[in-house]
């Protein structure tokens, strides 16, 4: 419903049974004081048309029905030689997060060349540049920049130098299926970056599957190094670069069961922090192994490190989602701990605790599902609502359960979290999963995701992953993801079932204040060419 008040375009929304869910006054443009139509619009917004001081105008809302008018806009950029200006041949810094810090936060994110553009309502603003990692720093006297917004159709230009606080590459790797179909050929995309201030000549990755995924082929050549562990040499990887290669593995069907959780880890290397560690690191380092054998699982502590544990720290035996054995480890450097337990079926989960201090974010982790199962005790579905022991960032590990039958539009967030209400802890970092298939009749051109995200999710820190197919990122108005998928020419179901599915996966965290008890719901928007949008559950 349209109408005008004062001059003002009024806008009432009502459900199928006409009653008020909302109203809006758009008062941020006067542009269209007396509206005539509004049409939705294909990115979830809307389209206004009417009249104002006695001119014809248009104005474009977004879902929220806003129609800002004030730009922040810029370019951020590797101050290479730290003078806090730009010079000739500084490069541009890709996939940075720009926030409008005020009483409404609105963000942004750089594009290839280094520029931003933030579209935000008037209002007193602090601008931030969000540094990837602890290698960089924005220049001492942009770090917070104060900005007054006070006039509409206006636009405010901002760069932003960044400089280099250790001379170091940071590897970053993730990993990723659309899905696992158990008894079929199934694709695995892994995509690589560099987020560090130096240039990398040797880079690696290796990927880990589990026993029951065979290798068939891959995009990029590959040394079997045994025991399904596989080596691809990735070679120069410079600042701020991407690459990315897939690899076929086939569920195997003779040995595994419907539901069955298969886990896939990949590693890049080098894998050094680049920072000196703190003081209080006692240089322990913890690992866990866990392994069936016959009806036992046996879990193994290592100290990997080259010190002894400065203090006992605690490690936890999960059977499915209840802690049953809480061990007090302290290990000196090179000895090991064994604990044996016999699940008859169950899932089984160690997870231990390094020392303070202790660099990174290692969460030493092992799981074992169905060991010692026989007909009708096994548990199923348990692997994924704890978070694995993928915090570095030169290590990502995808765990899926294979399926038969599935919904072709999903979205999927790990870790699940326990019982129904789907826990999970205040720190844990939740990464999404969002699958997309074209059921249609006719090959989709470009696919477009659209994602507002809860408010308690924090969107400075969010980080785009694995997918199946390129795609343009952007981070919009007060934390909505866009992912672009232009010319995917993804074909029809009924053409080719396996190349109509796509993917791409993003990490999150929560916003630190989040109190106990929050619920933070999301769904995403997937557009195929001009239909409307198939909303997740």
């Amino acid at each position: 419903i349209i109408g005008s008040n004062e001059g003002f375009a009024t806008i009432i929304r009502v459900d199928a049974a006409g009653d008020e869910q909302w109203f809006r006054y758009l008062t941020e443009s006067s542009a269209v004081g007396y509206p005539a139509t509004i049409l939705p619009t294909p990115d979830g917004g809307f389209a206004i048309a009417g009249t104002g001081d006695s001119v014809m105008a248009v104005i474009k809302t977004d879902a929220n029905l806003n129609s800002f008018t004030t730009y922040i806009q810029g370019n951020i950029y590797h101050d290479e030689d730290d003078d806090c200006m730009f010079d000739n041949g500084e490069v541009p810094l890709e996939g940075w997060v720009v926030l409008a810090d005020g009483a409404e936060s609105y963000f942004s994110i750089t594009d290839e060349e280094g520029n931003y553009s933030i579209l935000c309502d008037t209002g007193n603003y602090v601008l931030r540049v969000v540094a990837p990692n602890e290698l960089w720093a924005t220049c001492p006297t942009y770090e917070a920049f104060p900005l007054v917004l006070n006039d509409l159709f206006d636009t405010t230009t901002f760069d932003v130098p960044i400089q280099s606080v250790v001379d170091c590459p940071h590897m970053v790797v993730d990993i990723s299926a659309p899905a696992l179909r158990r008894c079929f050929e199934n694709t695995y995309y892994i995509k690589y970056c560099n987020d560090g201030t130096l240039d990398e000549s040797n880079a690696l990755v290796q990927v880990q599957f589990d026993e029951y995924l065979e290798v068939n082929s891959s995009s990029l050549g590959y040394t079997d190094l045994g025991d399904n562990l596989f080596s691809f040499d990735i070679g120069n990887v410079g600042v701020g670069a991407c690459g990315t290669f897939s690899i076929n593995v086939t569920v195997d069907c003779d040995s595994t069961v419907l539901g069955q959780t298969h886990c896939v880890e990949a590693h890049i290397y080098p894998d050094s922090l680049c920072v000196i560690p703190s003081m209080a690191w006692d240089g322990s380092n913890l690992e866990i192994t866990g392994t069936c054998v016959g009806d036992s699982v046996i879990f193994e502590i290592e100290n990997v490190g080259t010190g002894a544990m400065s203090e006992p720290t605690v490690t936890k035996i999960v059977e499915d989602d209840i802690v049953v054995f809480i061990q007090v480890t302290d290990l000196p450097p090179g000895a090991t701990k064994t604990i044996v337990y016999h699940p008859q079926g169950a899932t089984l989960r160690a997870v231990a605790q390094q020392t303070p201090g202790h660099p990174g974010m290692s969460r030493p982790t092992a799981v074992v599902e169905g060991c010692g199962a026989s007909q009708g005790n096994l548990s199923l579905g348990f692997v994924t609502q704890f978070p694995m022991n993928d915090g570095n960032h030169f290590i990502d590990m995808d765990c899926q359960e294979n399926i038969g039958a599935y919904d072709p539009n999903t979205k999927a967030a790990y870790p699940k979290g326990y019982a129904e209400e789907h826990y999970i802890h205040p720190s844990d970092e939740i990464e999404y999963h969002i699958r997309f298939q074209n059921t249609g009749t006719d090959t989709a051109f470009t696919v477009v995701l659209r994602d507002t995200l809860s408010p308690f999710l924090d969107p400075t820190t969010i980080r785009t992953g694995a997918s199946s197919h390129d795609y343009q990122f952007e981070l919009l108005d007060n934390g909505v993801v866009k992912f672009t998928f232009e010319n995917i020419m993804l074909p029809d179901s009924s053409t080719n079932l396996e190349a109509s599915n796509g993917f791409v996966k993003f990490k999150i965290a929560q916003h630190p204040n989040n109190l106990l008890g929050t619920l933070i719901e999301n769904s995403a928007a997937i557009y195929f060419d001009f239909n409307a949008p198939v909303i997740t559950e």
